[in-house]
C-alpha cells in the first residue's frame, strides 16, 4: 500500500461531514489474515451510538469511492489527530 492509516488519527467518511472516525489499530482477520482497521465512530447516529467499534478490510479503507458519473472521492479522508 502506497498510503498508511495514523493509528490515532481522525478520519471522515465520505458520506459527510459528521460522519467522523478515530482509527484505533490495524489488526490481522483471523479468517484470511488481512489486514483490517479497527475504528472507532465519533457521532452518535439512530442506530449506532458514539463510540460503536468498527472493522473493515484495509484496502477498503484507503479505498477511492468511485460514482456512476466517474467522479472519485476517498473513501475516509484523514482530517487530523
Amino acid at each position: 500500500m502506497s498510503e498508511e492509516v495514523r493509528i490515532g488519527g481522525v478520519y471522515r467518511h465520505f458520506k459527510g461531514d459528521e460522519k467522523l472516525y478515530r482509527v484505533l489499530r490495524l489488526a490481522y482477520d483471523c479468517e484470511n489474515l488481512r489486514r483490517v482497521v479497527v475504528y472507532e465512530q465519533l457521532y452518535s447516529a439512530e442506530e449506532y451510538p458514539r463510540g460503536t467499534i468498527w472493522v473493515r478490510p484495509l484496502e477498503d479503507f484507503l479505498e477511492d469511492k468511485v460514482f456512476e458519473d466517474g467522479h472519485r472521492v476517498k473513501r475516509f479522508e484523514y482530517v487530523g489527530d
